[in-house]
């Protein structure tokens, strides 16, 4: 979303960057299973968004169309066990009918509907592959830089300010990789999105430390990005611990990242 190339899908010089010095100073890429970093890699450069939003966008991003398929997902019979074997075509439907006590849903549907939003079963992939998956998977020591979505161009700038680069204004930044919601994915209830918060509590307390380490993001950056996200998810935003237990992923991250002593 940032005009970055991903070096598996594009050829040097057939797309520009974006002007700047940060677009030219970020190698390599850690998307999901793949990961390209030097061992000695010092900085790690995240591009976050407030987890729900990331949820719902993705929820959105995953869906298969009616004929069971995804140009986006390789791994479609995850997707339909989720999408299709379960009544869950929006992100309202999976909190009402999968996260409510009483929602109509199978035990099973539940389960996955649970497992998904925790980053346990793997359904939609970038659900999955989540913050607590990307911060876990580097080396503990690793500088953290960060853009967030809602405050790109802020954060853009300064990042290139810190690269000695010259400061811009109006940047406009392509967006790849998305797909067009439609009125149903706009409808959120008050209950369904507390739901929804409360699964994600983890992934909260994630990208809360996320925005901690980052050194890039002082001490107003944070509490303005706290403040929006309070917005979305109250209590979520204040706690400082959950209700459910960190899941332990270092077999995920095993398989998929790489044997975690190397990141000791």
């Amino acid at each position: 979303a940032l005009g970055f190339r991903l070096h598996c899908n594009y050829e040097r010089g057939s797309r520009p960057y974006l002007p700047g010095r940060l677009p030219k100073s970020v190698t390599h890429l850690f998307h999901q299973a793949v990961y390209d970093c030097p061992i000695e890699t010092s900085y790690y450069l995240f591009v976050v968004r407030d987890p729900l939003a990331r949820s719902r966008s993705a929820f959105v991003y995953g869906r298969p169309d009616k004929d069971g398929n995804s140009p986006h997902e390789h791994h479609v019979d995850n997707l339909n066990r989720l999408y299709n074997e379960c009544p869950f075509q929006t992100m309202n439907d999976l909190a009402r009918f999968g996260l409510k006590e009483d929602g109509f849903a199978s035990e099973k549907c539940k389960s996955r509907a649970v497992g998904m939003m925790r980053g346990v079963g793997r359904f939609e992939n970038h659900h999955f592959f989540n913050y607590q998956y990307y911060l876990e998977s580097i080396p503990k020591d690793g500088n953290i830089l960060v853009i967030r979505t809602e405050h790109m161009e802020q954060d853009w700038i300064n990042l290139e300010r810190g690269l000695g680069g010259q400061i811009m204004s109006n940047i406009t930044f392509p967006r790849d990789n998305t797909n067009q919601k439609e009125p149903r994915d706009l409808i959120l209830g008050d209950e369904e999105r507390m739901l929804l918060c409360r699964e994600l509590c983890q992934e909260i307390m994630v990208y809360k430390r996320i925005l901690r380490k980052a050194l890039n993001i002082d001490d107003s950056a944070y509490e303005k990005s706290i403040d929006e996200l309070r917005d979305v998810c109250p209590t979520e935003a204040d706690a400082v611990k959950c209700t459910f237990r960190k899941p332990d992923i270092s077999e995920k991250i095993n398989h998929y990242r790489g044997p975690i002593d190397r990141l000791e």
